[in-house]
């Protein structure tokens, strides 16, 4: 999977009346949110990879590493290479085959 590599398209709630037909005014997500974007731009892929593990991690407070492959679109191999890295940078713990947020880091 290819971070970024996807355009969004969002309602922007606005309502175009031409003639007798209304319809949805629609915009790229990208405008709507281009400091976003622009960070999100520096970013190298497996960077991001470690970000959106590490956070979905701490929101889901456990899984498991096929719960984040399911989430992610990840490879079983591409899974195991960023929890390995996040686990030797002490972001995140894992018991067992469960994956937790290491909240000594966190403290």
């Amino acid at each position: 999977m290819k971070i970024g590599t996807r355009t969004r398209i969002a309602c922007g709630c606005a309502v175009a009346e031409r003639g007798a037909w209304v319809s949805q005014i629609f915009d790229l997500t990208a405008r709507w949110f281009a400091p976003q974007v622009a960070r999100a731009a520096r970013l190298n892929v497996d960077d991001a990879r470690r970000a959106l593990v590490q956070r979905y991690v701490a929101t889901v407070i456990a899984c498991t590493a096929p719960m984040i492959a399911r989430v992610f679109g990840f490879s079983r191999v591409m899974t195991r290479q960023v929890v390995a890295d996040l686990i030797a940078r002490g972001v995140i713990a894992q018991k067992s085959e469960w994956i937790i947020s290491n909240v000594e880091q966190e403290a």
